[in-house]
């Protein structure tokens, strides 16, 4: 191999670029969603509207400065981390901005800094947590709920006293508590027989009267305290203009069969109320309602909590409404001021990807997650296609159709795994396989020899059931691999230069060959060595021989030599980590590791770069190349998925014809990323015939040609155009090869700037008549 340095040849572009060129800069990557998460409690800051706490359930408060855009990522606030019980209900001082409540547990806490720090008030609760709190509106007084006891302070939470008492576990539960918004004298307190009501600020109660329907919101008129509105499950919104003692049915048939939960009043008057999964709103006090779910994703999330920030935006927050732990629709929406219109998702990013993938070149982006498979064109949010409330972990897209794709995961009963048939580009789905104990679908794979053929690996492949499945028809029908049972399959990966040769990966790093195309295996092999449950294999697409794995003990492995040794890469690596080679670049992948990064190498694992920092302190789980554009797809083990922007700063564009024995050149980045002030970036080739004059031409806009049996790409050459000889073996087909390091200038003006190279020898055998040919181009875009 010859090595050649020319430490000029990248900025020969610079003369080269027109005076008013305007070159996007590399940009961070862009989130896709799905939103999710939670947030049962929010407040806004009265002076500063983009100042927000929300209340993450299990996880504390977060606070976000720039209207919920962005939260940090570590709980807010000191003095309640460690305290017993959940953080619930954030309640602000109506007379003091940055005094706010707090119940968490049987206690409540209280901040006079909105909420960087917080104390223990004295009161201790007798059952359980507390279920509701108030304040006042001149902040003196509060009261507090359990499920069977009513609490009072008149000193701003010092002191606390026992105002009302029903029997534990008669039937009386207390549910909701609230000071009427004009008169402080005045108390209600819903509870599941009817309402309590006070007239001497909370220091004594009286049912109000017959009405005996569970209660589970109260509140009053802003300017009447006898106008009571209360909120039912399944029973209506009802009105009472006599202080309780009657009550007339508001809602109307729609809302009547809704299970309303709470409501908020609007400064000008207007009134909202939330059902499990809706809000309505009423402009008239309540005499006519409008439903307004719009912008609500198709998984309607539960309604937590609303307030109405001082300059008029609306803060709602939600729960998932998914039960398969994926978080998706719940979170943090927002609504402008101004009449009510449409809501939308600005927080969080808390969704796990269990599998992404690439509906070919430009194609759509393919997300498997809790509750189903969602999917999007490029830039654009993925959305639930038609499989959708079914949990998926494995997703692969059909070679030969990129409508069509082949999901794997989990139903409802946790242990069925199941196996589906998505068309349509979502639009339709149908399920081929399930069975009952045998676990999870961990992995499905195509076979690259024949595109009929798939393979898909099971955990634990418990209760007597297989842990390998096999169909020869394009996932249509699946047969069950006998003697595979128990094999707890964490991945599965055939040989894409043997055809038939598959390898399987258990969690105890044990592995099984098949060289049948699957029908036949070898009884579970020692295991390879590892410190940690395997959890994944991938062959080398270019080099034969090469594997990687990895556990979550010992890191990421290679072997040079089909598996009968292995060499540490010295890479953590987490249950969810991902290995992704590139398809047409040797030695160049990707690997998610234990510590937040997306690291990338081009020397087949001996050094690695970071390519991305995983945003919000999450790890990568999934990842997937855009083979047209080098965007790369990332799923994360909870922060949703991200786009980035030249993830693969090389595309390669093909156009290479065939030389001397039918060798076709090869053509592709080495030693290091393209990116600015890089002194060892370099370019490869080989497969050159031995001895040829090869010829690198650079330029600055892409073309296609057909010239010398291929297609050449180059336009706006770069002078001057570098010749140099191969070496090898004059005439030996495929023996030529050589390096030639390409220092990039540290110059901001090449930050994205694509640059077309490709090679042209001369090759006698050619099949060309020239005598000339073609290497593949590259498209290689200069990061920073």
């Amino acid at each position: 191999m010859t090595t050649r340095f020319l430490p000029v040849l990248l900025t020969a572009l610079l003369s080269a670029l027109p005076a008013t060129a305007q070159l996007e800069p590399n940009s961070e990557p862009d989130s896709l969603g799905p939103r999710g998460g939670s947030a049962v409690s929010v407040v806004a800051h009265p002076l500063d509207p983009d100042e927000i706490l929300v209340i993450k359930y299990t996880q504390g408060v977060f606070r976000s400065t720039d209207g919920g855009a962005t939260f940090g990522l570590q709980p807010y606030g000191t003095g309640y981390i460690n305290a017993e019980g959940n953080e619930r209900d954030l309640t602000q001082n109506p007379s003091d901005p940055d005094t706010l409540y707090m119940m968490l547990g049987n206690r409540v806490f209280k901040s006079t800094d909105f909420g960087a720090s917080w104390n223990p008030l004295s009161l201790v609760a007798l059952y359980n947590n507390l279920k509701s709190l108030a304040v006042s509106p001149s902040g003196s007084e509060l009261m507090a709920l359990d499920a069977f006891n009513a609490y009072h302070s008149g000193d701003g939470g010092a002191s606390w006293s026992l105002v009302l008492e029903v029997v534990p576990f008669s039937g009386d539960v207390l549910d909701s508590v609230t000071f009427a918004q004009s008169d402080a004298s005045v108390v209600y307190i819903g509870y599941s027989n009817g309402i309590f009501r006070s007239d001497d600020g909370g220091l004594s109660f009286s049912d109000t009267g017959p009405f005996d329907t569970w209660v589970n919101d109260v509140t009053t008129s802003p300017t009447d305290p006898d106008m009571v509105y209360v909120c039912t499950s399944f029973g209506g919104v009802l009105r009472s203009v006599d202080g309780g003692a009657t009550l007339t049915n508001i809602g109307g048939a729609a809302i009547n069969d809704i299970n309303l939960r709470w409501f908020t009043w609007e400064p000008d008057g207007g009134l909202w109320l939330a059902g499990l999964t809706s809000t309505n709103y009423s402009a008239d006090g309540g005499d006519t309602w409008v439903d307004v779910t719009a912008g609500f994703p198709v998984l309607t999330p539960i309604m937590s909590t609303m307030v109405v920030a001082a300059n008029g935006v609306r803060l709602l927050g939600a729960e998932s409404n998914s039960m398969f732990g994926d978080q998706v629709g719940g979170g943090l929406y927002r609504m402008p001021a101004g009449p009510p219109s449409s809501w939308s998702h600005v927080a969080f990013l808390a969704t796990p990807i269990a599998d992404v993938a690439i509906a070919g070149p430009d194609g759509l982006r393919i997300l498997g997650i809790g509750n189903g498979i969602y999917a999007g064109s490029p830039g654009e949010p993925p959305v639930p296609t038609d499989l959708f409330l079914i949990d998926t972990r494995a997703v692969a897209v059909d070679p030969d159709d990129p409508t069509r794709w082949i999901g794997g995961g989990v139903g409802s009963f946790f242990d069925n795994a199941q196996m589906h048939v998505v068309t349509g580009n979502g639009a339709n789905f149908v399920r081929t396989y399930e069975r009952y104990g045998s676990g999870v679908v961990t992995d499905v794979e195509f076979d690259p020899h024949f595109d009929d053929r798939l393979m898909a690996g099971m955990f634990p492949g418990g209760f007597g059931q297989e842990a390998l499945i096999l169909s020869t028809n394009n996932g249509d029908s699946w047969a069950e691999v006998p003697g595979t049972a128990g094999w707890a399959t964490r991945d599965v990966a055939y040989d894409p230069h043997t055809p038939g040769r598959i390898l399987q990966l258990s969690d105890n790093n044990q592995w099984s060959e098949s060289v049948n195309g699957g029908s036949v295996w070898l009884p579970l092999q020692a295991a390879w060595p590892g410190t940690g449950p395997g959890m994944l294999l991938v062959f080398d697409p270019i080099l034969p021989g090469r594997l990687y794995r990895g556990d979550t003990g010992s890191g990421l492995w290679r072997s040079d030599d089909d598996g009968d040794n292995w060499i540490s890469l010295g890479v953590g690596l987490t249950q969810a980590s991902h290995v992704l080679c590139h398809p047409d670049i040797p030695g160049m992948l990707w690997v998610s590791d234990d510590a937040g990064q997306i690291l990338v190498s081009l020397d087949a694992g001996a050094s690695f770069d970071v390519a991305l920092d995983i945003p919000l302190g999450e790890n990568g789980s999934a990842l997937a190349i855009d083979e047209a554009s080098g965007d790369m797809l990332v799923g994360t083990d909870g922060a949703s998925a991200w786009n980035l922007t030249h993830g693969s700063p090389t595309v390669v564009l093909g156009g290479g014809s065939p030389g001397t024995g039918g060798i076709e050149p090869r053509f592709y980045p080495s030693g290091s990323l393209p990116s600015l002030g890089n002194p060892l970036f370099s370019l490869t080739g080989d497969k050159l015939v031995g001895g040829g004059t090869v010829f690198l031409v650079l330029g600055i806009t892409e073309v296609s040609a057909p010239v010398f049996g291929g297609v050449f790409h180059v336009g706006n050459i770069v002078e001057p155009i570098v010749a140099f000889g191969a070496g090898g073996a004059a005439g030996v087909p495929g023996d030529g090869s050589f390096t030639i390091s390409t220092p990039i200038p540290n110059d901001p003006i090449l930050s994205g700037l694509p640059v077309i190279a490709q090679l042209a020898l001369l090759d006698p055998g050619a099949a060309h008549p020239s005598g000339k040919v073609l290497s593949p181009a590259l498209r290689i875009t200069i990061v920073d």
